[in-house]
Formats: structure tokens, C-alpha cells, sequence
């Protein structure tokens, strides 16, 4: 199997954190030298989702990568009280939408 066809096939299984440092172009090894204040062996566990990265990993993460959207995402997919905000958000769209159709 070629590696091209291998990262393809791997591309399902990437999560947000390790989409963003890959799309930085920055190795695991780097990242904890970086000033993330994150080993590389809790890095790869919240890569792999073997660990859910409390809200100051996840800032250090984006800082280092340059990424806002790796805030935005995890705290609208991830973070208990934005995925509330956001659900709350869509109920209203859907509400408003609802109302104008009538």
C-alpha cells in the first residue's frame, strides 16, 4: 500500500487536535518545545482520544499552531458549555426560520 494511500485511509481517524498541528506542519516532538506546556506522550493521547485536553491545553495548542478555529471547534464540539451555547444558538435559528415560513 502506498503512503499516500495509507494517510487517505488514516484521514477518518484524525481529530481536531491533531488535524491542526498537521495542517501547522508542526511534529509532535515540537510542540511541547513550543512553550505548549504539553508533553508530547499527553499530546499523542489527546491525538488519539485516549484524553479529552482541558480548556488550557487547548489554548496552548492553538497558540502554537496559529489556530482560532482549533478554539472555536473544541469549544463548539467539545466543551460542555459551548456545545450547550451552540445548541441553544441553532434552537433559536430554527425557531426564527420556523416563524417566517408561517
Amino acid at each position: 500500500m502506498s503512503t499516500m494511500i495509507t494517510n487517505m485511509s488514516n484521514m477518518a481517524n484524525i481529530n481536531i487536535f491533531r488535524l491542526a498541528r498537521l495542517v501547522a506542519g508542526i511534529e509532535r516532538r515540537d510542540v511541547a518545545a513550543r512553550r505548549a506546556c504539553i508533553s508530547e506522550t499527553t499530546l499523542g493521547r489527546i491525538e488519539r482520544g485516549a484524553k479529552i485536553p482541558d480548556p488550557g491545553e487547548v489554548s496552548s495548542m492553538a497558540q502554537v499552531y496559529a489556530s482560532e478555529a482549533l478554539m472555536n471547534e473544541y469549544c463548539k464540539e467539545i466543551c460542555p458549555i459551548g456545545r450547550k451555547l451552540a445548541q441553544a444558538e441553532k434552537g433559536q435559528k430554527n425557531k426564527a426560520v420556523f416563524q417566517a415560513a408561517q
